[in-house]
């Protein structure tokens, strides 16, 4: 009797430690699911995650991350038209030509009334090399959208890489006016605009120090060489003939 009043404390005392450390280890569980660092899996992310993570690695060019996260929002077509037009976006970084020009056609065929849709076959066009084919599209969304600035941009540059440097300055112009601060288009019209005063008139360096004024109304058309370099002038057979009243010319 005495020995087996002994063991129970022993017992006792065993059960007490396995509940505290049942409950220690219950404790540290719950604060390490707390204070740990979440990574949210893919397939438990909200639609608005996954546009914010897909727009955070397109930012960071890791367009095949991007992707991924698109994927699930634009399956079996559904998804915003927002969202379809930056996956079509994040295809043509990948190089996946085809399938981003399928992509826009069909969005085309919904929405023929939107600027974005049509830029976007723009970009396809240009992407593969199909050059008039873009111009032709950027032309049409900057009729559609007089506001975009992002519209003139991609035409700008669409006729420059052409050759059409005058034309690219003024969609250049346009885009800047609608959006300034464009560093880099700055430049390229600069660089045009004193290329084409060096061909009309070589002195026009020396007689305008302040350089091109890219936003200054200017006439597109070549010089009439008649204005540069004047004529002989033709004697008049009547000169210093008597004129009625004794007057002589």
């Amino acid at each position: 009797m005495a020995a087996r009043e002994g063991r129970n404390p022993s017992r006792r005392g065993l059960l007490v430690w396995g509940i505290l450390g049942a409950a220690c280890l219950g404790a540290t569980a719950t604060a390490i699911a707390v204070w740990a660092p979440r990574t949210t899996q893919p397939s438990a992310m909200t639609d608005r995650d996954r546009l914010a993570r897909a727009r955070e690695a397109f930012s960071c060019q890791s367009f095949l991350r991007a992707e991924e996260f698109l994927q699930p929002l634009v399956n079996d077509g559904r998804g915003s038209l927002e969202e379809r037009l930056f996956y079509g976006k994040v295809l043509l970084e990948l190089g996946r030509l085809t399938k981003a020009r399928d992509l826009l056609n069909a969005l085309h065929k919904e929405r023929p009334d939107s600027a974005d849709v049509v830029a976007g076959l723009g970009e396809v066009h240009e992407k593969s090399g199909q050059i008039d084919l873009a111009i032709s599209c950027y032309k049409r969304a900057g009729e559609m959208n007089k506001t975009d600035a992002r519209i003139f941009r991609l035409l700008g540059l669409a006729q420059e890489s052409k050759g059409d440097r005058m034309a690219a300055l003024f969609s250049f112009r346009q885009s800047l006016k609608l959006l300034p601060g464009q560093e880099d288009l700055s430049q390229r019209m600069n660089e045009i605009g004193a290329a084409r005063q060096a061909r009309a008139d070589p002195s026009q360096a020396r007689r305008n120090p302040s350089g091109f004024d890219p936003f200054g109304d200017f006439d597109p058309r070549p010089p009439d060489p008649r204005e540069i370099r004047p004529g002989m002038r033709i004697p008049d057979p009547f000169d210093h003939m008597p004129r009625p009243g004794g007057r002589t010319r």
